[in-house]
């Protein structure tokens, strides 16, 4: 199962690019507004002061909300965070929620025919996707049962791609193996791009969005489009990989990175397209995060493996380094302040755990903490604000935070 303005500073050290993000960091509502943290999925926040390498062992659980009855298999989309409200959508219920951040008590929520995706916050809304064959938008000032502020099809056969939202408009895959744009204040569809094969393979996977392109992964790697197109929208360029994906692109530094599953790593320039270098895992791995240079993925023989994005200067890398086995099985990681925290299943899906790894760290290394969860972890936790958002498998939201 997969599935603001900002202050800048005088000092002389503000200058532009990513120095401005941690200017006034004070001043900063914690966030995470979408699958990814960003439109370009690099699954970092560079927000987040509070949580560190030396006090990340100290996390505790503040609060726990629970759908189903917690015994069966009751998947979780990913959390989504935004001005004091998680928002989360539970496959067995139905029902998408809004929970207060800091206590779990339920703002707002919709029950609707199908499970729905990972969310995404702008633009005053919330939005997600369903199986029903639609993706919403939410107005984010609910409260009690809330109603859409509108519902519009994607494509023929619905979806369960996260929507990724990006300069007022909502990219998403769809079952019927097309990319989608979508305005997110009207939900007009803007265009779509044919991906995989008609109808046979879906597009799960989140489109990523970095200047002016699209990157979404398909069956024979990733696919580029322009932001502004018309349907049919044809891709500019495809990164071809032996294997398919088996996640959606990350976007950083000029690269985009995809891992298969067979457990390559794949490195291409977000120009054109062109192969830069590759690197392997053992297989199955996830999504990749990225922060300050470095991609981190977790492999399948139960390791955290990091690469230099830049490449070695040779066609195959080897990692920089290599965790030792963790002894459960880990999925895909978030990076936060010297910290990368990483969502695992022990033995059963009723049993789970966040590891907390250094972001610097040599062969071998060991986690710094470890986050018992009520469930097993599947999805990207949302680091924020001095807390870990977590879903499980089985239904459990859970927070953690500092005494």
């Amino acid at each position: 199962m997969h599935l603001s303005g900002r202050k800048l500073c005088a000092s002389a050290f503000c200058v532009a690019g990513l120095a401005f993000l941690v200017c006034g960091l004070t001043n900063v509502e914690p966030r995470w507004p979408q699958y990814g943290f960003d439109a370009r999925h690099t699954l970092f926040n560079p927000l987040e002061r509070t949580l560190n390498r030396s006090n990340v062992a100290e996390l505790s659980l503040q609060w726990e909300f629970m759908t189903g009855n917690g015994t069966g298999i009751a998947p979780l989309s990913g959390p989504a965070l935004a001005d004091g409200v998680l928002y989360v959508g539970s496959y067995a219920e139905t029902t998408f929620r809004a929970l207060d951040a800091k206590t779990g008590a339920i703002r707002w929520s919709y029950t609707g025919s199908s499970f729905f995706s990972d969310p995404a916050v702008g633009s005053g809304h919330v939005y997600t996707a369903s199986l029903d064959g639609n993706l919403y938008a939410f107005p984010t000032d609910c409260v009690g049962t809330c109603t859409p502020t509108w519902a519009v099809p994607v494509g023929t056969l619905g979806t369960n791609s996260p929507p990724t939202f990006s300069n007022g408009k909502i990219y998403i895959g769809g079952y019927d193996g097309r990319a989608y744009a979508f305005d997110a204040n009207t939900g007009a569809e803007l265009w779509s791009g044919q991906v995989n094969r008609p109808g046979i393979d879906p597009v799960n996977w989140a489109p990523a969005v970095s200047g002016n392109q699209v990157f979404v992964s398909g069956d024979s790697g990733v696919y580029a489009f322009p932001t502004e197109c018309t349907t049919p929208c044809q891709n500019l360029w495809l990164g071809n990989t032996r294997f398919a994906p088996d996640a959606a692109p990350t976007v950083a530094d000029g690269f985009v990175l995809v891992p298969d599953y067979q457990g390559t790593i794949h490195a291409f320039d977000a120009a054109t397209g062109n192969p830069q270098w590759k690197g392997s895992v053992a297989a199955s791995p996830h999504a990749i995060a990225v922060a300050r240079g470095v991609a981190y993925v977790a492999s399948g023989d139960e390791k955290l493996v990091a690469f230099a994005v830049a490449g070695c200067g040779q066609t195959v890398c080897s990692p920089l380094w290599t965790s030792a086995p963790s002894g459960v099985s880990l999925f895909t990681p978030t990076v936060a302040n010297g910290v990368v925290y990483v969502g695992a299943l022990d033995f059963i899906y009723t049993r789970g755990d966040v590891l907390a790894y250094p972001a610097r760290c040599v062969d071998g290394c060991q986690p710094l903490a470890t986050l018992v969860l009520g469930g097993a972890n599947e999805t990207p936790v949302a680091v924020a604000g001095g807390h870990v958002y977590a879903t499980t498998v089985n239904g459990n939201i859970d927070s953690f935070g500092l005494p």
